[in-house]
């Protein structure tokens, strides 16, 4: 069982993310896959996983896997990753979708991944994380974003 399922078609991003996890606190065992029956494998024997979706994969759509998955898991946590821009059509069709509880846009900070992952390891409001994150980042840099709200 792990803490949360990503799949992704790049993986040295898979690589970053498992890292990501392991830092801080409250590390997160992330188990990373491209899309492929493994990762249906691992959805399956960690039911209560949040999932880390890319949208854009070749061969792959992202909303339609989105929408596989929460017919099998309707209340599993799924985040979309994503190259695309705010205001292209597949972020919108992601955010109008209603499957997904937030959107983050590649490339993001490793702190910003890590904060998410560390608000989904004790169980908190992961919307909520990021748009802190999100605003917090564009506000103040990451520099601000290191400092203060990822010390342990």
């Amino acid at each position: 069982m792990c803490d949360v399922v990503a799949i992704d078609d790049d993986e040295d991003l898979l690589t970053v993310l498992r890292s990501f996890g392991q830092c801080g606190a409250h590390p997160v065992d992330v188990e990373g896959y491209p899309p492929s029956p493994s990762a249906w494998a691992a959805m399956e024997r960690s039911p209560e996983a949040p999932v880390i979706l890319d949208l854009m994969m070749p061969g792959h759509d992202g909303i339609a896997t989105a929408r596989a998955i929460r017919q099998r898991w309707p209340g599993r946590i799924l985040i979309a990753y994503t190259a695309a821009h705010e205001g292209t059509p597949i972020v919108e069709e992601a955010r109008r979708s209603g499957l997904f509880d937030t959107v983050v846009q590649k490339p993001s900070t490793p702190d910003a991944i890590r904060y998410i992952l560390r608000i989904l390891a004790v169980g908190g409001n992961l919307g909520q994380a990021a748009r802190i994150a999100a605003a917090v980042v564009a506000q103040r840099g990451v520099p601000f974003w290191r400092r203060v709200l990822l010390r342990g």
